[in-house]
């Protein structure tokens, strides 16, 4: 019997992640919904390495899992995640990346027109 996550913010987030499916019918949303759903031993993890290898400069990344530092940002991009390390945030802002969390996503839905999902 799968219980699903425990945290109050989690659970307020998918609330608002369905909304905002059920509104605009965007399979990104469904996508971040089934992604919250999960267990935290399944949540995602991306390293910076893995950021820097498959984007290049001012792209839009989204990472439905947690940000880890191992590894470099050579270049500047506007990422938005569930959670960051405190390494992660530290080398996102040497170099000046944009940086949101997806509560700070859901208060402004808007989707740019190329985001490369990592995780």
């Amino acid at each position: 019997m799968r219980s699903g996550p425990t945290s109050y913010t989690t659970k307020g987030l998918i609330i608002e992640f369905e909304k905002l499916n059920r509104r605009f019918k965007k399979p990104l949303f469904k996508r971040v919904v089934n992604e919250l759903k999960r267990s935290r031993r399944q949540k995602r993890r991306v390293n910076l390495s893995k950021v820097n290898r498959y984007t290049s400069k001012n792209s839009n990344v989204l990472v439905l899992g947690k940000v880890l530092g191992a590894g470099e940002l050579k270049h500047a991009v506007n990422i938005t995640a569930f959670d960051y390390s405190k390494n992660a945030i530290e080398k996102l802002k040497k170099s000046k990346s944009s940086i949101k969390t997806l509560q700070d996503w859901v208060k402004n839905p808007r989707i740019p027109k190329k985001v490369i999902l990592l995780g």
